[in-house]
Formats: C-alpha cells, sequence, structure tokens
C-alpha cells in the first residue's frame, strides 16, 4: 500500500523540451518518468531508483529504459555500480527524506500533545458536579447539576422572549415553482433531461447541467451523451455496482468518462500516437503547441473527419498564421 502524500509535477512540465521530445519518440517511456517520480516520491529515496524496480516493478522496456537515459532525465548514479539511476532535478521539486522524517516527527508531536490536552479537559461522562456561584451579598448558592438528570431547555430569541413550539426559529423559505426553474437557468432541454433519466445516479442539478452544456461544447451531442449514460447504466448493473462507487453525473461528464462508453458503432476509431507523430506533430511551423494540435485533431476525428484530413487541416491553419 502507497505512504500518504503526494509527488510533484511543476505548471510546466507538458512543455519542457526534453519531456516533448521524448514523449515524441517514445510515449511509454515518458510515462515510466512519471511512474518513477511517483515511486521515488513513495519510498523517500531522494530521487534514486534501481534498475530492477524500473524493469520489473514499473514493467518497463529495456527501449524505454534506455530512451529515458539517452533523454538526460533519468542519470546513472555517480557513486553506483550501474545499475542505479537518480532522478535529474527531483529534489528542486520533491521533499527530501530528511524533510519528510522531520514531518513525521512534527505530525507525531502535534497528535501527542493533542491527545494531552483532550485528556486533561476531558469530564467523565458519570459524575455529579456542584457549581457553587456566589451572589452579590458574598453567600454562596449551590446549584446540583448531574449528566444523568435530563433537562428541559425553552430556547429563547435574541429579544430574550420565549419560543414556543408553534414557533420556528428561522424557518426555511418554501420553494416554490418559480425558484426551481431559476435554479436550472431557464434550461429546458430534452436531451438533458434524457440523459438525467439514462444515467445510473442522481446528483448535483446546477452541477450536471454546467457539466452538460460544456460537454456540448467540447463537440459531443445530446444523443451522444444519453447513449454513453445508458451504457455506462447497463455496465453498473451488469457489474453489481455500487452506488458509492458510481461517479457523480458532473464529474463524468467533466471527466470525459462519457467517452469510454459511447457504443462501438458511434464511437470512430482514433489514430495512433506514433501516426500523429509522424502525420501532425513532426509536420507543425515552429511555435505550434503540439499538445493543443493533438487535442484538436482528437475532436474533429470523433466527430467523425478523416484523420488524414483533420491533420492536413490543422497545419494549413497553423501555416496560415504564421
Amino acid at each position: 500500500m502507497a505512504s500518504k502524500g503526494y509527488a510533484r509535477l511543476s505548471n510546466g512540465y507538458w512543455q519542457d523540451k526534453d519531456v516533448l521530445k521524448l514523449r515524441r519518440r517514445n510515449p511509454a517511456s515518458a510515462l515510466l518518468h512519471v511512474l518513477a517520480i511517483s515511486w521515488c516520491s513513495d519510498h523517500a529515496t531522494d530521487g534514486r531508483i534501481d534498475e530492477d524496480t524500473l524493469l520489473y516493478v514499473l514493467g518497463a522496456s529495456e527501449e524505454d529504459l534506455n530512451d529515458l537515459i539517452a533523454s538526460g532525465m533519468l542519470q546513472p548514479l555517480p557513486d553506483g555500480d550501474g545499475d542505479v539511476y537518480v532522478l535529474r532535478s527531483y529534489l528542486k521539486y520533491q521533499n527530501s527524506s530528511e524533510q519528510i522524517e522531520q514531518s513525521r516527527e512534527k505530525a507525531t508531536e502535534r497528535q501527542r500533545r493533542k491527545r494531552e490536552r483532550d485528556r486533561d479537559t476531558a469530564v467523565p461522562a458519570d459524575d455529579d458536579h456542584t457549581v457553587t456561584p456566589v451572589s452579590d451579598d458574598g453567600h454562596a448558592t449551590v446549584t446540583h447539576v448531574s449528566r444523568r438528570d435530563n433537562h428541559t431547555v425553552t430556547p429563547v430569541s435574541f429579544n430574550q422572549e420565549p419560543i414556543t413550539n408553534n414557533q420556528e426559529q428561522n424557518p426555511p423559505p418554501t420553494p416554490s415553482a418559480e425558484g426551481s426553474k431559476a435554479d436550472d437557468n431557464g434550461f429546458d432541454d430534452e436531451g438533458f433531461r434524457a440523459f438525467e433519466a439514462a444515467y445510473p445516479k442522481h446528483g448535483n442539478r446546477r452541477r450536471t447541467l454546467d457539466a452538460y452544456r460544456l460537454a456540448l461544447v467540447d463537440g459531443a451531442t445530446p444523443a451522444r451523451l444519453t447513449a454513453s449514460a445508458a451504457a455506462f447504466a447497463k455496465a453498473c448493473r451488469d457489474e453489481g455496482k455500487l452506488d458509492r462507487f458510481i461517479p457523480q453525473p458532473a464529474n463524468w461528464l467533466t471527466n470525459g468518462q462519457w467517452r469510454d462508453h459511447e457504443p462501438a458503432e458511434a464511437r470512430p476509431e482514433l489514430p495512433s500516437e506514433a501516426w500523429i507523430g509522424r502525420n501532425l506533430l513532426e509536420r507543425l511551423p515552429d511555435g505550434v503547441d503540439p499538445f493543443t494540435a493533438r487535442r484538436r485533431l482528437i475532436a474533429l476525428v470523433r466527430d467523425g473527419t478523416p484523420p488524414a484530413e483533420a491533420a492536413r487541416r490543422i497545419i494549413d491553419e497553423a501555416e496560415a498564421t504564421r
């Protein structure tokens, strides 16, 4: 089981020159770099990792490992015996093992102090207590209080008037048809209602509506979203998936999981990463963001544009704006 904590990637990781070159040459090797960062963080190795871990734990191939070393992002340990490596700039972004240990010790000490405070302030539940307030004339007045006693408390309002049983304090507003309609911002669409009916779980309607609209902007159609929701619902039933393991519909839409459940006949075949690299990324003019171009090509293909035509269109548009 992984230990608690997180590894960090800088916001500029996606546009690092070495990362882009490695991803274009060997996407699996680029993924290996991320997995190695996570493994080193989990085991607090200060960025050191051995060859056996890379090959047999993280599942790298010899080619993946060689490409990662060739990129310079994984370097042989200077004092090692040849099969131990260190991730370049690891400690620039990750906590060292010493910092992790100090953090654990501080957390342990905080917990110890909290337990001591809780123990010092704890009051035995079954004890009777005698409170002895002093009146204005200096005589003590004794009030016996027991936690076992039942007490009837009459709440008072801010003006010290008792609140009777037929009164409510801060009564909640009564929902109205107009208010419900306002919550939907006037959106009344058969496609959205069909999606709601098909999805196997109800969630926050406003958030679901916002995510639904964004999915439409991203190239989905009402029919595709409803078909995906119905396919996902069937998969949940077939697997006997419990409700708590089914994502909220807004999250399902936002994360693009609807694409994973489109019926096969509605989901066009996407080109391979190697094809995208040869026919699009390597032909892009300098200065064009390759990730944006790739995402655009995928969107066009999913909407029915042949891959070669989509790549040609993106390249032509990029050259026209130079």
